[in-house]
């Protein structure tokens, strides 16, 4: 049986990778420093379950014991707003994280390949659209940045010990139990008020990949990829505006919330994003669930949540 360590298994994205990786056959072990109960998938059982620290001894001799075949590192900082506040905290958990990680690789596993989940966020506002793995970075972010600094950790480890490692700059992915970000905060507005205030234009775009799409296409470059500190471009190549995405919400919701938007662009927001993912598509990546219908199961999802201000 294939095994893998899936750093931040109970985290919103872990939960999906760890459900996709068990259901195609593998061992799952799952790696988070806290204990929290899943509430995505509830049910969700992994072969393996740790609660300790990246980095600590005990991490070492849990992959120095399985020896296994992957590692996808999905654990650490996950917010644009919070490395503005608190950049020392955010390059601990990222960059500190992905060292600890590789050195522990390095040490008693070298055979072992590593899949990183990096972020758009490291092309902050794009010179080209669609964007390419190859398209200049410009970070408007301390996140961007050491996802940056992340995915040169993969190269250097690759370089220098032969670490086997590539980077996966995930856009706006997105699904049930997504607590944060743009559709959690449009969802949360129009069901307690009669009027959902935006950030922005309302002309910003991104381009959202469904966490389970996110998953398979995880699955296929572990199957398929190439491990050359390779970087892949990780989206469904479909550009939405924030103001289409807003009202569809409202509709799914069936609410009658009206959509503004107050012109403030906030520092780390980008403008504009759409992928080119012909790279994934090549490996055999094609989208299952359309937008249209993610948005129908988010609402869903949501509405069988207390109602809370996010």
């Amino acid at each position: 049986m294939k095994s893998v360590i899936v750093t931040g298994s109970f985290g919103f994205l872990g939960q999906y990778i760890s459900r996709e990786f068990l259901s195609k056959g593998w061992c799952v072990i799952g790696v988070d420093r806290r204990r929290t109960e899943p509430d995505i998938f509830p049910h969700l059982k992994l072969n393996e379950h740790h609660i300790l620290d990246i980095g600590s001894d005990q991490f070492k001799s849990l992959i120095d014991k399985h020896k296994p075949g992957l590692i996808i590192h999905a654990a650490g900082s996950a917010s644009v707003p919070d490395s503005i506040k608190n950049p020392a905290t955010d390059f601990k958990d990222s960059v500190q994280l992905l060292f600890n990680v590789l050195d522990a690789v390095r040490s008693v596993s070298p055979e072992t390949r590593i899949i990183f989940l990096s972020s758009a966020a490291v092309y902050g506002n794009p010179d080209e659209i669609p964007v390419l793995e190859t398209t200049a970075l410009h970070p408007i972010s301390p996140y961007g940045f050491h996802k940056i600094m992340c995915e040169y950790l993969i190269e250097e480890f690759f370089r220098f010990y032969n670490i086997q490692g590539c980077s996966l700059r995930v856009f706006s992915a997105y699904g049930s139990g997504l607590k944060k970000q743009v559709m959690w905060d449009i969802c949360q507005k129009a069901m307690n008020d009669r009027t959902v205030v935006l950030y922005g234009t309302g002309n910003e775009t991104r381009d959202f990949i469904h966490a389970k799409d996110l998953a398979k296409c995880i699955h296929i470059i572990a199957e398929k990829g190439s491990f050359n500190a390779d970087i892949y471009p990780v989206a469904n190549g479909v550009e939405v505006s924030i103001q289409e995405l807003a009202q569809r919400l409202v509709h799914a919701l069936g609410g009658n919330s009206l959509v503004r938007f107050n012109g403030i662009i906030r520092l780390g927001d980008p403008l504009r994003w759409k992928a080119d993912n012909s790279r994934i598509r090549t490996l055999g990546y094609s989208p299952t669930i359309s937008l249209q219908k993610g948005l129908e199961d988010y609402t869903q999802w949501i509405k069988q949540e207390p109602k809370s201000k996010s």
